[in-house]
């Protein structure tokens, strides 16, 4: 168990999908360092001492075996699109909008605020319920695979978002994988 320990810590790794051989070559180092060491406690001595090592090194021998089977996607549509309906906002008289980037002070303010600046938002302009929506907001608009998101206006009907009640999440499409 001290190799496996070390081996499942591995990205390339699937313990679910390996099991069976990563105990073969785990009860194989083990047998190896038995032929030579005196007892099994020497044994155990260096495997806590040198697990890591050990791991690593069995590691790199997997790699030299590794292959990786792309994946392609394909997007499935479920339904038409819908044209994006214009957003309403009340935003006091005389304040500006803020750039997304900028906090709110207090935060509670956030919610009577409307944030521009958004590289990848299919609005130009957007308000948030809440801070934590703006920094997530931040998040996705500045995550390389995100091509375009939307937080749809409340009077934008999706029956992927009528379950949802009286939320408005920040929605992004979602590739499946080929069968």
């Amino acid at each position: 168990d001290y190799v496996v320990g070390q081996l499942i810590g591995f990205a390339e790794i699937d313990y679910d999908e390996h099991a069976d051989l990563l105990y073969k070559l785990s009860g194989q180092i083990v047998a190896h360092l038995k032929s030579y060491l005196p007892d099994a406690d020497d044994v155990e001595k260096v495997l806590l001492d040198h697990g890591k090592r050990i791991g690593q090194f069995v590691h790199q021998q997997m790699m030299e075996h590794y292959e990786e089977t792309p994946t392609t996607y394909r997007v499935k549509v479920e339904k038409g699109f819908q044209v994006l309906k214009p957003q309403r906002f009340n935003q006091p008289a005389g304040q500006p909008p803020v750039h997304f980037g900028t906090a709110v002070n207090p935060k509670s303010e956030t919610r009577r605020r409307v944030f521009i600046g958004f590289k990848k938002c299919c609005y130009a302009m957007q308000a948030f319920q809440s801070d934590d929506e703006r920094r997530f907001a931040g998040l996705v608009d500045a995550t390389p695979e995100v091509l375009r998101w939307v937080k749809p206006a409340r009077q934008q009907s999706s029956s992927s978002i009528s379950a949802a009640a009286n939320t408005n999440p920040i929605s992004s499409s979602r590739p499946t994988p080929r069968s």
